[in-house]
């Protein structure tokens, strides 16, 4: 049922409408009822034409009222927090159990699709807007503290789906220096006693689900932008790179050419946020990393029904979590993350013939 008509939804840009949301002044307590909700999306979404919008062209979502309404309210934040970075609220209603919302259009490119475009000039531009605006993003919101890692736990709710696409993935064979290990849930458990013992210095804003057709590309303008940021929250800027670096690995592109544009992607980000370890005197950076890296790794395996490929993604987040497992001391035994393992190599191509 659509809850707009062609009246209600051309606002001209207002927040006309809007019903139990106060846009009241942006504090501390606003910031945690925004922040502190994740959902998850099971709506119908579609680009509506007709609008009083300077483009002419809305985003229209429709679906359980509290779905919408939080993702309204991220929304809401994050224009009050970075003005522009994400979409605007043009409208909001309810009606019984449903509601509607109607927020602006951005125009662009993902940076998935911006990998099939071919112009490396277009593809750079976009990676430097990007990094210029995490900066901004995470110094602007960057909260000090020491933080608990749950990378393990995040991994342990997920493994489930990955083992519906790939229950072939459950049973491993691993031998620890006092420990034989036979589950991938035995391993997880493992590396929690050393996840336990790992806090990160600073939280900052993230985007929550930062996979690169998240992220859009406005060449006229040469600015970055962010959509579906219904899961975003204060947290590890390990995890929004991590997620972003193995989205761009999990690509089912392996053309050589292509794939050498992912590969410099996961490179730029890699480099980037090393350097912005470095800076902050982050020192539990490459623990976090190879953590955030693992879980990605593995639960990005059931998006893909190719056996060769999914394996691969696997493989990885089990050597990863192998290492972490033997750490004796999160101190005296310090992880170094041999870069190698980011990369798909250009001229595999069994992953074609599967």
């Amino acid at each position: 049922m659509t809850l707009f008509n062609k009246k209600s939804m051309c606002v001209n840009g207002s927040l006309k409408g809007i019903k139990r949301i106060e846009l009241a002044v942006f504090n501390d307590e606003m910031k945690k009822t925004l922040l502190g909700k994740e959902t998850r999306s099971g709506c119908r979404i579609d680009k509506v034409c007709e609008s009083s919008e300077p483009s002419g062209e809305v985003i229209f979502k429709e679906g359980i009222q509290s779905k919408i309404s939080a993702e309204m309210n991220k929304l809401l934040f994050w224009d009050k927090f970075y003005p522009g970075l994400t979409p605007r609220v043009i409208n909001y209603q309810e009606k019984n159990r449903n509601a509607s919302v109607v927020m602006e259009f951005l125009p662009g490119y993902d940076l998935k699709s911006l990998v099939h475009r071919r112009n490396p000039d277009l593809y750079k531009a976009a990676a430097a807007a990007l990094f210029k605006t995490l900066r901004e993003l995470w110094d602007s919101s960057r909260q000090p503290g020491r933080y608990s890692v749950g990378f393990m736990n995040q991994l342990k709710k997920r493994l489930k789906e990955v083992l519906i696409v790939h229950p072939e993935f459950e049973k491993t064979d691993i031998q620890l220096e006092n420990r034989h290990i036979t589950s991938v849930y035995d391993l997880i458990d493992q590396v929690k006693k050393v996840e336990k013992n790992i806090q990160h210095p600073f939280q900052v804003l993230l985007h929550g689900d930062f996979n690169i057709d998240n992220v859009i590309f406005n060449n006229r303008s040469k600015t970055i932008h962010f959509i579906d940021v219904h899961r975003s929250g204060m947290g590890d800027y390990v995890k929004d790179a991590t997620v972003f670096m193995v989205s761009n690995f999990r690509v089912p592109v392996f053309e050589p050419d292509l794939r050498r544009q992912l590969n410099h992607m996961i490179d730029r980000m890699y480099e980037f946020v090393r350097d912005y370890a470095r800076e902050n005197e982050d020192e539990t950076f490459d623990l976090r990393l190879a953590l955030g890296l693992a879980r990605s790794f593995i639960t990005s395996s059931r998006f893909s029904t190719n056996k060769y490929f999914a394996g691969t993604m696997f493989e990885r987040g089990l050597e990863l979590l192998k290492k972490m497992a033997q750490a004796k001391s999160v101190e005296t035994d310090p992880f170094r993350l041999k870069k190698e393992i980011l990369f798909l190599p250009t001229r595999d191509f069994k992953f074609q013939n599967e």
